[in-house]
């Protein structure tokens, strides 16, 4: 993958298009539903916050739309501010990102095979 993305990021073919945006918002929100860490979460932590006299199925979906709002908040801030940041930074080169990416995922690939080496079997 990290050769694939250097080479990606040195071609002069122009970057693939990207899709509408009902179809980005429609994507994110079904890898976020069926995201299987969502639950895992609300089954681990939940628990801990609600009182267990009290621990109804009221109290954690307005635990869970606690959660919403506040994420929800956080990323229409986070992107606001991104997007005024944007026009204010100075451009990145296509393949400065490319060649940073893809020698990080090319380094992380080699410590990994010299760390599984690393260790005897038992």
């Amino acid at each position: 993958m990290g050769v694939a993305t250097i080479l990606k990021g040195r071609s002069k073919a122009a970057p693939d298009a990207l899709p509408t945006a009902p179809l980005r918002t429609w994507t994110a929100l079904l890898a976020n539903l069926l995201n299987p860490k969502a639950a895992a979460v609300y089954l681990t932590l939940v628990p801990q916050f609600l009182d267990p006299g009290s621990f109804t199925v009221a109290n954690v979906l307005a635990f869970a739309c606690l959660h919403a709002t506040l994420t929800a908040l956080w990323l229409a801030v986070s992107s606001v501010a991104l997007r005024s940041l944007r026009a204010r930074a100075l451009p990145i080169p296509r393949r400065a990102v490319a060649l940073v990416g893809g020698g990080t995922l090319i380094a992380l690939g080699v410590r990994t095979l010299v760390s599984s080496r690393a260790v005897p079997a038992t």
